[in-house]
């Protein structure tokens, strides 16, 4: 679709549907679909450049790195795929099903399991690049790094940091009064981890030390993750709501609502936010051209 305009410009058509969003790297969009398949597709043009085959649905999106994609499966895998053919440069297995997309840092990439474990894996050859940190339950979340940490949420209500370079944890967060339950993945600035809960909570966490700094209350629960941008935060619900927060102090600066759910989270690029709804709309909200 055009960025401007909202024209269409192409569209491939496939077997089935997807539901995890699209990865761009260079001219190149990769995609997996629910019956394991992932689609190589130009982005100028909507040709098929090339297609692979995982084991399972595919939840989460791609990675990138050098001339190689990583991406999971529920199947357990994560798999390496080249860029330029599709064919498999390697795969790394888990206990049970991958969710999340797979976090890129350094020559490592960082995942969480329904197994229980957050993984390190070497990017130049799928080895284990440190023995899996124990999470005391599953996630579907995918990892947030800043600088040598790694943040992740787990379905069982806690918010846990790890040292990635030394592979401890440094600090974990559960709500006191209420257990949450977290199937989205954080967003993080220099300060600040915020998260949203099932239960219809966006928190924001100290970085270093886990500490609440603020609570906002949903009407309903956001299935997206949290987005940052600039000074603020976006969060998209199942009520149909835009709602965009202060990072400092978490007050309510604007809100959009539609007659429709919010399932994923919004994209920005420059001053435009693009989203779309569970009615197949798409909206671009912004300044002028």
């Amino acid at each position: 679709v055009d960025a401007k305009s909202g024209q269409q410009k192409w569209k491939l058509q496939t077997e089935l549907g997807f539901i995890t969003s699209p990865a761009v790297e260079k001219d190149l969009l990769v995609i997996g679909d629910l019956d394991g398949k992932v689609y190589a597709v130009d982005t100028a043009t909507g040709k098929l450049r090339w297609n692979a085959e995982t084991g399972a649905e595919i939840s989460g999106s791609a990675s990138f790195f050098e001339e190689g994609a990583v991406i999971t499966s529920q199947d357990g895998k994560l798999y390496a795929l080249s860029l330029a053919d599709g064919k498999a440069l390697w795969t790394y297995e888990t206990q049970d099903q991958i969710r999340c997309s797979p976090t890129i840092a350094g020559n490592r990439t960082f995942l969480g399991g329904c197994d229980g474990n957050l993984h390190s894996v070497t990017l130049t050859d799928g080895t284990k690049a440190a023995e899996p940190l124990p999470l005391g339950g599953p996630t579907g979340s995918t990892p947030a790094i800043l600088g040598e940490l790694a943040f992740l949420p787990i379905m069982d209500g806690a918010v846990i940091a790890f040292d990635w370079k030394t592979n401890r944890e440094i600090w974990r967060y559960e709500d006191p009064d209420r257990a949450q339950e977290y199937r989205s993945s954080a967003a993080v600035t220099d300060n600040l981890v915020i998260v949203s809960s099932q239960n219809k909570q966006v928190d924001a966490l100290d970085a270093r030390s886990g500490k609440p700094i603020w609570r906002y209350t949903l009407r309903r629960r956001a299935d997206s993750s949290p987005v940052i941008a600039g000074e603020d935060c976006w969060i998209a619900s199942t009520d149909g709501r835009l709602i965009r927060l202060s990072i400092k102090d978490g007050t309510e600066k604007w809100q959009y609502e539609i007659n429709g759910q919010f399932i994923a989270s919004p994209a920005i690029a420059g001053e435009r936010l693009y989203i779309g709804d569970d009615k197949g709309i798409l909206r671009c909200f912004g300044g002028t051209p």
